[in-house]
């Protein structure tokens, strides 16, 4: 819904900018740039530095050589992104990091299978929610969803269709849910309720997760298509900066920026101890911003203005998410 918002914001007004710091800055004045510009630091920004730090640990686990030498080594095709322009030079890379998510999915049922019978006293047994744990998985959910939003505007701007958008975020939204709910089961199924132990933050460092050929695989898909996002998280965090800098036709400029970034944040991810508490922190502050209140924000604000008009039921669902998940749940 927020991504859709952000869409129907931009073509509503006749905005043309395609960047979503940019959006804020039109619907918002310069603090919404500001804030919009600050999410995506900590959020998009922050997620490469988890992430890099989630390849690092798993290479080293079930290939060898320490953490920091794996991420040392994805320092150099991860500076290929700032030569990065715009959304369509991704297309590629969107595709391969489907196809190996995808790949990790079945992989991961795969294991299940064999097991399925057990299923029926698993969910009698579990509960649905585990309280302890429930902040930290919220921030990963925040963070699971921040790309949808946060890109919306680019992605329209560099479709062959715009108008199609809402239909593309429904489906992606269901494609997303129904494939991560089925990791999220089959992993705590395996690795946590048939083996008696506990799943540590991630499941490929649970000590359940044996290093077999079958295992090795699922890792080596699932940092595949994890660097494949990294290009068009980059390419978010790169836009709004310059953005709000200025710095979009100094070539020299631009780019020394971007290479600082890249191997500021691998550097980071050396240093960071726990990859799940760095991204739940980062989600919940960054993504909450990001998703829940500033587009509903922007929305409302403009309204108020006279500027669009729209129901008083969309008025009074847009501050319920805006204050329910933006504030009280998110942050």
């Amino acid at each position: 819904d927020s991504a859709i918002c952000v869409v129907w914001l931009r073509k509503t007004m006749g905005i043309s900018e395609s960047s979503y710091a940019g959006l804020m800055r039109q619907s918002l004045g310069r603090k919404g740039e500001l804030a919009a510009v600050l999410s995506l630091i900590i959020a998009n920004w922050g997620s490469t530095i988890a992430w890099t730090k989630f390849i690092g640990d798993n290479m080293a686990r079930f290939l060898g050589l320490s953490t920091n030498i794996w991420v040392s080594l994805l320092c150099l095709p991860l500076l290929l992104c700032s030569w990065l322009e715009d959304a369509k030079q991704l297309e590629r890379v969107s595709i391969v990091g489907l196809v190996a998510a995808q790949a990790f999915v079945l992989l991961l049922l795969a294991c299940a299978v064999p097991h399925f019978e057990e299923l029926p006293a698993y969910f009698h047994d579990e509960p649905v929610i585990r309280w302890q744990t429930f902040p930290v998985a919220m921030g990963l959910a925040v963070f699971c969803n921040e790309g949808m939003v946060i890109m919306a505007p680019l992605v329209a701007a560099n479709m062959r269709r715009p108008d199609q958008y809402a239909a593309s975020a429904a489906v992606s939204a269901s494609y997303f849910l129904a494939n991560y709910m089925m990791i999220g089961i089959c992993g705590d199924f395996l690795y946590s309720y048939l083996t008696g132990s506990t799943v540590a933050q991630e499941v490929t460092l649970s000590a359940a997760f044996d290093r077999t050929w079958l295992h090795i695989v699922a890792v080596l898909a699932y940092s595949l298509q994890l660097l494949m996002t990294f290009p068009s998280v980059y390419l978010t965090v790169f836009v709004s900066i310059e953005s709000i800098l200025g710095t979009e036709a100094r070539v020299g400029l631009k780019r020394g920026l971007r290479i600082a970034l890249i191997l500021l944040g691998c550097g980071i991810s050396m240093l960071i101890p726990r990859f799940g508490d760095f991204l739940a922190v980062a989600g919940a502050i960054g993504n909450s911003m990001g998703i829940y209140i500033l587009p509903h924000a922007a929305l409302l604000y403009q309204s108020s203005k006279g500027r669009l008009k729209i129901r008083a039921s969309r008025k009074v669902f847009s501050t319920i998410v805006l204050v329910l998940f933006g504030v009280l749940l998110g942050l």
